[in-house]
């Protein structure tokens, strides 16, 4: 895969389902990228760009085709990202997916631009923060997501404040949106009858994921992680 690269087909095969791959030589064929990055993790790079074919501004989060091939989890996580953004309905609380492209080197994913940063940044900032009109917005906001999420099957299960993107209204108030579902996973909820009316999932020994510091308790209890559950909580 190294030596002859990415083409359509095996990008599909990558992310599995029936998700459209378009083909291009180099990003900057369509895109003009930002010179600095908006944010980076352990397999992407996310660029803020603009669309050459209508000037319209987008993110793009850029998978390098050999950090694909380094370790299993990589592929894992930009399949179940584009299976569950690809798969669920528009919210207005959940960031979009436009599109999924590839190059010979890279994977990419045109998603909604979201440019006023995360919510940790202004609440680790000295006497920033928000007011209780703001957090309330912010917070029924994200209530809306996990809700829509859930009734459709899948589990974020790693919601903390940097996957939590902000943007300005029209309005000047401020909107939330949930991002990053690389470890989103189809999760459907069954009531059991042994458990006394308390819910399990379809697999009731989900591998926890997520970051440890936003764990819901049952994460910590081996065979008692429920993906929905966790998230609420």
């Amino acid at each position: 895969l190294l030596s002859s690269g990415l083409t359509p087909t095996v990008a599909q095969r990558i992310i599995g389902g029936e998700v459209t791959v378009t083909a291009m030589p180099y990003l900057e064929e369509a895109y003009a990228l930002d010179e600095d990055e908006i944010g980076n993790g352990q397999s992407a790079m996310v660029y803020a760009a603009t669309r050459r074919s209508d000037q319209g501004r987008v993110a793009l989060k850029v998978i390098e085709l050999a950090k694909l091939t380094q370790h299993i989890d990589h592929v894992e996580t930009v399949r179940a990202e584009v299976r569950a953004l690809s798969s669920l309905p528009e919210h207005p609380s959940v960031v979009r997916l436009h599109a999924v492209l590839c190059t010979a080197s890279e994977l990419a994913l045109e998603l909604e631009l979201l440019p006023d940063g995360d919510l940790l940044a202004p609440i680790e900032e000295q006497d920033a923060g928000f007011q209780e009109t703001d957090c309330a917005r912010i917070f029924a906001q994200l209530a809306a997501a996990v809700a829509h999420l859930h009734a459709h099957g899948w589990a974020h299960r790693d919601i903390k404040p940097e996957n939590v993107c902000l943007a300005q209204r029209d309005d000047g108030a401020v909107a939330a949106k949930l991002v990053d579902f690389g470890v989103a996973q189809m999760c459907e909820l069954i009531e059991h009858p042994r458990t006394e009316g308390k819910y399990k999932t379809d697999d009731s020994v989900l591998k926890s994921a997520g970051t440890p510091a936003f764990y819901a308790p049952e994460m910590c209890v081996k065979g008692a992680y429920h993906g929905k559950a966790a998230d609420v909580w």
